[in-house]
């Protein structure tokens, strides 16, 4: 459809109603009390669930959850609204606080230190700052102020906004486009964001690859830069993918003198690739193009998973389109061309919010219930196991709760529950909140002395309070705060976590035990003993041989696959990262080692024609292998947590 012909007025009492119908995952529950539950990658024994593991780093350990568990803790916390990303997530109480906790990355938890969060901890910097909203990415977060401001934090080449910073350990309000303008909404992906204003403008800034931006180019932009091609028109709600992004913009139909006569159009751009655009075709869309096959309907929320687009209209129904694979299209008939409505179990059901992962999507019913589909190697879809649905299932375990919001993050999901506020909750809200918000004021002033410190000396004082959750059975619904008290054991904790051997150590210590021999017996050898060369040119070929199987075992760990990406052919992880394979210390491990295999069977030939002067290899593997092992165990990959 032409762009233009859309470019016209519409009234604001039928602009209201589709931003009505598209607000996010706040809640209008009054003074009800909430609880969050938390479910998928990371949330059983790991960092997002209050353990001490991280994802997938811990063999052996149940890290992850496959049914919904409420985060516990003795100081009730009210909360208003969540957001997750990519093992990490931040929440915003009905006072304006935000709270973020799980695996700590190039600093988007905020707290200004290099250390994982297992429990919801206050945001210092922005404690005297009334936010009203969160949005995570993969290595950066957003906090939009009840002002209308925008403060971003993490790490990135272009995702903040900010020109010349490529990493803040702190949030730090966004200036420059946007100043002066009110911002309402804004999504995080894992390489842009894009930002709505009350006014309905769209900004996007970050990496350009695929035209995801939607500025008509593949140019990545580092500060907020305005659409032009749908300038005049109203945004009403936009959402970041991997490579791809979506909008729901308000445009006229029908006559002006009409009562309700604006409508939610879909509009995609960016990476065509799996016809997660909708389009019917693969092609990359610089610009955003509307969806023409559903253009008769009238959309109010969009959520976007790498490969997967997720739709929701104002009469409650769900459409998809992109891959099938996982079954994320809650459809087993259908291709992903083109947009396709889900039905199954939500056929006879009023969906009232969507929300999308990596690879899962989750939608909450107006009866309070939630279905989830795709994806469940993690447990993300809350059903108890971890196989895929290709259909919508009921969330059983949230039968009975009244839910009043969902959101995804990667590879897990959460839920915002509303419960009756029993007499003694309503006297601590009343009477003794505020008493234990002064405590808790205080521990969170004493946490962010304790960070300022981590942040220059990187260790951990004996007695610094941590913020943790407290197992007692009378609170056990409800979202807190907790500072516990047995630092001792909690330190031990943490310091068996930060020194377990893992296996990219055992597999250096290895190769490290091997050059002994191989040095002595390439010592050992001479043109009248060439057996000792050959056995230390076999030691060498089994040492090249370790670091090809420690590099091949890394790789199905992170499930890489060979990619061209930016015209560079290499092994890429998995989105949403799309991160290359390997680090310096592999590469020069596995150069050592295949130097070293050269030069030993060189010098086992050089004695078979009887040489007097070979290549003697005794010293030198043990110095490449001394400051690899020395890379791996000073390079922690077990961070502290607190």
């Amino acid at each position: 459809m032409n762009g233009d012909a859309f470019r016209e007025g519409f009234t604001d009492r039928s602009l209201r109603a589709i931003n009505s119908s598209s607000e996010g995952s706040g809640l209008d529950g009054g003074d009800s009390l909430a609880d969050v539950f938390i479910w998928g990658e990371g949330t059983g024994d790991g960092i997002l669930g209050g353990g001490i593991h991280r994802a997938r780093g811990s063999y052996g350990t149940k890290t992850d959850s496959l049914v919904p568990k409420a985060l516990e803790s003795a100081v009730v916390l009210d909360v208003q609204s969540i957001a997750c990303g990519e093992r990490q997530a931040a929440l915003v109480t009905k006072q304006g606080k935000v709270f973020t906790w799980g695996e700590e990355l190039g600093g988007r938890l905020g707290h200004g230190v290099d250390l994982d969060i297992s429990h919801p901890k206050l945001v210092n910097s922005l404690k005297n700052i009334n936010i009203k909203l969160v949005a995570c990415g993969e290595l950066h977060s957003c906090a939009v102020t009840l002002s209308g401001d925008l403060y971003t934090w993490g790490r990135s080449a272009h995702n903040f906004g900010h020109a010349n910073e490529v990493t803040l350990q702190l949030p730090k309000k966004l200036t420059g486009p946007l100043e002066g303008m009110h911002v309402s909404s804004v999504s995080c992906g894992p390489w842009h964001t894009a930002v709505v204003t009350s006014a309905g403008q769209l900004f996007t800034f970050g990496d350009g690859s695929f035209g995801v931006l939607g500025h008509g180019d593949r140019e990545s932009v580092s500060i907020p830069r305005e659409v032009e091609s749908i300038k005049g028109l109203h945004t009403v709600r936009a959402a970041c993918g991997v490579w791809h992004t979506a909008a729901v913009v308000a445009v006229m139909v029908g006559s002006s003198s009409s009562i309700n006569c604006s409508s939610g159009k879909l509009f995609t751009w960016g990476d065509g690739d799996k016809n997660r655009l909708g389009h019917g075709e693969k092609d990359a869309r610089l610009v955003p193009t509307c969806v023409a096959t559903v253009v008769e309907h009238n959309f109010c929320q969009v959520a976007c998973g790498s490969s997967l687009t997720v739709a929701l209209t104002t009469t409650g129904h769900v459409y998809t389109m992109g891959s099938p694979v996982y079954g994320q299209l809650g459809d087993p008939s259908s291709d992903g061309k083109l947009p396709t409505r889900v039905e199954g179990k939500l056929t006879e059901n009023f969906v009232e919010e969507i929300a999308c992962g990596a690879y899962h999507v989750a939608v909450l019913t107006s009866r309070a219930e939630v279905y989830s589909w795709g994806k469940g190697k993690y447990g993300q879809l809350g059903h108890g196991d971890i196989d895929d649905r290709n259909s919508p299932s009921l969330i059983e375990a949230l039968k009975d709760k009244e839910v009043k919001s969902i959101v995804c993050g990667t590879n897990f999901s959460a839920a915002i529950c509303l419960r009756n506020c029993t007499r003694d909750d309503a006297k601590r809200t009343a009477d003794g909140l505020s008493e234990e918000d002064n405590k808790l004021s205080a521990q969170s002033s004493h946490l962010g002395e304790v960070s300022d410190q981590l942040l220059i000396q990187r260790s951990v004082s004996a007695g610094s309070g941590n913020i943790n959750p407290s197992n007692q059975s009378g609170s056990t619904n409800s979202l807190s705060i907790s500072v516990r008290e047995e630092d001792n054991e909690d330190d031990e904790l943490r310091d068996h976590s930060a020194s377990k051997i893992t296996m990219d150590r055992t597999f250096v210590v290895i190769n490290f035990i091997m050059e002994f021999p191989t040095a002595v017996f390439d010592q050992l050898s001479s043109a009248h003993k060439p057996q000792y060369a050959l056995v230390s040119m076999l030691l060498s070929f089994m040492t090249m041989l370790i670091c090809i199987i420690e590099l091949v075992y890394k790789g199905g760990v992170e499930r890489v696959a060979w990619r061209w990406r930016e015209k560079i052919p290499w092994l890429y992880c998995p989105s949403p990262s799309h991160r290359p394979f390997g680090t310096v210390t592999d590469f020069i491990g596995m150069f050592c080692a295949i130097s070293q295999f050269i030069l030993a069977t060189i010098t086992y030939a050089h004695y078979l024609q009887h040489s007097d002067d070979p290549i003697k290899i005794s010293l030198w593997p043990f110095f490449f292998a001394s400051c690899l092992m020395c890379s791996k165990f000073f390079n922690n990959p077990h961070k502290k947590t607190l």
